[in-house]
């Protein structure tokens, strides 16, 4: 029976990047440990601190440059996408994330998620799978793009690559590449990256899978990305 996805939460248009997110998340964590039923004296409301207008005008131009490429995404689910990541390849590779930010107006992790989501709308039907993959790595190769790593991994992306992995008499060569590829992407992000990977069924996958590859380069990068996991993990060292 195959093993369902995990699914991930969409952030709605509009919300900050990284920053603010962060912000919010220790706001509420510090609002938690203050609050009780025992808790007496209650917080004084704060005033809102005011954006300057050079602030102002920043904040609004990062607005437009993340809702256009919105737009676009939304207008065409299917075709358009498909050249919008062909489009994204061209433009970004090698980018680091705060070129990426640049460009997409400090969201460049809501691109990601809806790239990403979109890949696990669509990965069963095994279309252009090779493009898709080769999409995120630009996330996942990007200096300091760990968080990009750190979100794949940890809302059950190496899931989505084993499942790849089980399907692949369905998949290209090149698609089977790109699975290998973004794998060994995400263990060079270190410990934390190559545990998260371990805690799935990737030995059991790959033993099955190990015999149907076709390709010696297939075989070759197993053999690498294995090394690179027994790096950071001795329990899978072996």
């Amino acid at each position: 029976m195959t093993q369902q996805v995990p699914r991930i939460p969409i952030p709605p248009a509009g919300i900050p990047s990284t920053y603010t997110s962060r912000s919010l998340r220790l706001k509420h964590y510090l609002e938690s440990q203050r609050g009780g039923p025992f808790s007496v004296e209650q917080e004084k409301p704060k005033r809102p601190a005011l954006l300057s207008h050079r602030e102002l005008l920043q904040v609004n131009a990062d607005k437009k440059k993340y809702q256009a490429w919105l737009n676009r995404w939304d207008r065409d689910p299917n075709v358009g996408r498909f050249l919008m990541l062909n489009e994204f390849l061209k433009q970004c590779k090698g980018m680091s994330k705060a070129q990426l930010d640049e460009l997409y107006g400090n969201s460049s992790e809501l691109v990601f998620i809806h790239m990403y989501a979109f890949l696990r709308l669509n990965y069963a039907r095994g279309c252009s799978i090779a493009l898709q993959l080769q999409a995120l790595r630009v996330f996942f190769e990007a200096s300091s793009g760990y968080c990009f790593a750190y979100q794949f991994l940890s809302s059950g992306g190496s899931v989505l690559l084993l499942e790849l992995i089980k399907m692949q008499s369905n998949l290209s060569e090149e698609d089977i590449r790109e699975v290998l590829q973004t794998f060994l992407s995400l263990t060079a992000h270190g410990p934390k990256a190559q545990q998260l990977i371990t805690e799935t069924k990737i030995v059991e996958v790959f033993t099955n899978a190990i015999p149907e590859f076709t390709s010696s380069e297939h075989h070759h990068m197993t053999v690498m990305l294995f090394a690179q996991i027994a790096e950071g993990d001795e329990e899978h060292a072996e």
